[in-house]
């Protein structure tokens, strides 16, 4: 009894020996898995970067030469100034009559045209006052649209696979201080893509079969989809200008979120939230407005 009693403790100490090396095993293969898909969305950041340099420099170059062409078809059409001389040279006569002495001409008075500040002024002696049209924050009206598209994907797909996609996607107001509430959301809310993803799903549930475990691969997750859905890759953003918090670029990210919008906008099959009139596309930067603006 006694031999066999050692060799059960035998057999169950390789047992749990085993399983530690099991155990060590999976958790060493989960780590290579996290390094690896950390990896591949930071190699995949760093070509959407390359790309998107490239792209810029391209179009720079051909709006210098469109402007040296312009330039030179303005140049090569103007007269020169011997041609203006004889267009414009008056007939004889009007510069014999102009020519002749005549007595000053008394200065008009200025209350035969009105001005802005005329105006100004009697709008104020009338208690008028001019009202400035508030456009809002853009930021505000997106996180609205933003909570309206993924409460009506929730509902209309109440108890579907989707709809656990989405929850798991929103912030918990327990472990990360804020609720899932256009009031409280701030651009700095995006930094870790989740609430990005969260949109994409609500608007199209195909175009993201999972979302990744890291905010980086998140991040480059929406821009490639945002691509796949036609925006243009000049108007995405990269991780950097957006995480870690707080963004660096958010005027880069509000870009891409209105070019996105634009794209929803045309959607015929789109039965959700409509997409409110300010999530417009923005104007393009103007140069040397872009990355490293001032916020």
């Amino acid at each position: 009894r006694a031999e066999e009693e050692e060799v059960e403790k035998k057999g169950q100490a390789e047992e749990e020996e085993q399983k530690a090396e099991e155990e060590k095993a999976r958790e060493e293969a989960e780590e290579s898995k996290r390094k690896a898909e950390e990896e591949a969305a930071f190699k995949a950041a760093e070509e959407a970067e390359a790309k998107r340099r490239t792209e810029e420099e391209e179009a720079e170059k051909k709006r210098q030469a469109e402007a040296e062409q312009t330039n030179a078809d303005e140049e090569k059409a103007r007269p020169t100034a011997e041609e203006e001389a004889k267009q414009f040279q008056p007939p004889p006569r009007f510069l014999a009559a102009f020519s002749e002495e005549r007595p000053p001409v008394a200065a008009e008075s200025s209350s035969e045209y009105e001005t802005d500040s005329d105006d100004e002024h009697a709008a104020t002696q009338h208690g008028l006052r001019r009202v400035e049209k508030d456009t809002g924050d853009p930021w505000r009206v997106f996180f609205g649209w933003l909570v309206e598209v993924v409460n009506y994907r929730l509902q209309a797909e109440a108890g579907k696979l989707v709809c656990k996609q989405i929850e798991a996607l929103l912030p918990d107001p327990a472990k990360d201080g804020v609720a899932f509430d256009a009031d409280e959301l701030k651009p700095d809310h995006l930094s870790d893509g989740k609430l990005l993803l969260a949109l994409l799903v609500a608007l199209r549930p195909a175009c993201l079969p999972k979302a990744m475990t890291v905010a980086l691969g998140r991040i480059a997750q929406f821009n490639k989809v945002c691509v796949s859905l036609k925006v243009n890759s000049s108007d995405t953003f990269t991780p950097p200008d957006l995480m870690p918090s707080p963004a660096q670029n958010p005027h880069l990210v509000l870009r891409c979120l209105h070019a996105l919008a634009a794209q929803v906008r045309g959607w015929k099959d789109w039965t959700g939230p409509p997409v409110p009139k300010a999530l417009a596309p923005l104007t393009p930067l103007a140069k040397g407005a872009g990355r490293g603006a001032a916020r």
